[in-house]
């Protein structure tokens, strides 16, 4: 299911040349609508054997040379910072292996949540062998402090027709991009933005207050709908960032290209019915819904806890579910009906 309001605009699905700001074709006769069969094959697109373990995977994303890579440029700038005068006389050039070994204990720390840092290198009260063994906090703590992706003496000036707002972790974004070509999603696909956590000083940190990593840096993912397997993720630089206009879903045909859409939409947009402007003034009760159609695009109106408006394609407005939610408080289930969406 592709989702969001990037996609949801009316004239995603009609030829420009039929685009007219016109919102009198929206109609109350709602008619089924045929989606295409999805057919194409979808499973892992690499060789590793079943049985393979966890690292053979990893080696899909992270090879040997992108932990050489870390290492060379982390070595790089030690080096860089000791001849600026602040010489640290407890570092040590850090291997491969090594690097290897930090970015594993990246991985569990990400599994394992402890309230500190210092937690994951005791012998006491919380036990973490498999941190504590492979290196010491100080160490840790140190590798943290020089770890970089990237050559500061190349990266292009403020200003220059090459210059890279992320240069500096440009090689782990090329990681990314790694993702779609070992595995092929099932039919339905989500859009939707994540936050990468981070606090530094950076232009494009943004605060979100909703979220539940409110600072950081925002993503566009597209990932696979049942899994949350991620596909790709592109970093969103602020309103002024340029953009490759054939990568934005808004912009596409889809349904010229066989793919459907079904997301949210705002109460103000351009196109949408007037009569769902202001859903709260429908006096829906849960489970109440409204709809309008045009051609094969449906909007909808449903009433669950708050108003929820719908814009999509991707299935027959005609079919209705019934839905069971248990309130926390009482324990007691309720059940009402929905549009399929």
């Amino acid at each position: 299911m592709i989702s969001n309001e990037i996609i949801i605009k009316r004239k995603l699905f009609i030829d420009d040349n039929e685009y007219k700001s016109t919102v009198d074709e929206w109609c109350d006769d709602i008619e089924k609508t045929e989606v295409r069969r999805f057919s194409a094959f979808v499973g892992p697109l690499h060789t590793i054997p079943e049985g393979s373990t966890e690292e053979e995977y990893l080696k899909l994303f992270f090879d040997n040379d992108f932990y050489e890579m870390m290492a060379k440029q982390t070595n790089l700038y030690a080096q860089e910072v000791h001849d600026a005068g602040r010489p640290n006389k407890r570092w040590k050039p850090i291997t491969s292996n090594e690097m290897k070994a930090f970015v594993g204990i990246l991985i569990y720390m990400g599994i394992v949540r402890l309230p500190q840092l210092k937690m994951y290198f005791q012998s006491d009260f919380v036990q973490c062998p498999l941190v504590s063994n492979a290196m010491t906090r100080d160490r840790f703590k140190l590798i943290s402090q020089y770890l970089h992706f990237n050559d500061n003496s190349k990266m292009p000036k403020l200003g220059s027709k090459d210059y890279d707002r992320l240069y500096k972790i440009r090689p782990v974004l090329e990681v990314i991009d790694k993702f779609k070509y070992v595995y092929r999603p099932d039919r339905d696909i989500s859009v939707d933005e994540a936050m990468v956590a981070y606090k530094g000083n950076f232009s494009a940190k943004q605060y979100m207050k909703d979220k539940p990593t409110p600072w950081g840096l925002k993503f566009w993912v597209i990932a696979e709908a049942s899994t949350g397997y991620t596909l790709d993720a592109k970093p969103y630089l602020g309103k002024k960032e340029e953009t490759n206009k054939d990568l934005l879903l808004g912009e596409q045909k889809l349904e010229d290209n066989q793919i459907y859409g079904c997301g949210t939409i705002r109460q103000n947009r351009k196109e949408w019915p007037v009569q769902f402007k202001n859903p709260k003034n429908l006096k829906l009760k849960r489970g109440d819904f409204l709809q309008k159609q045009i051609g094969n695009i449906t909007a909808t109106v449903w009433q669950d806890n708050q108003p929820v408006t719908v814009l999509s394609t991707n299935c027959n407005p005609t079919d209705i579910v019934m839905l069971k939610n248990t309130q926390e408080k009482t324990n007691i289930t309720l059940t009402f009906l929905a549009p399929h969406l």
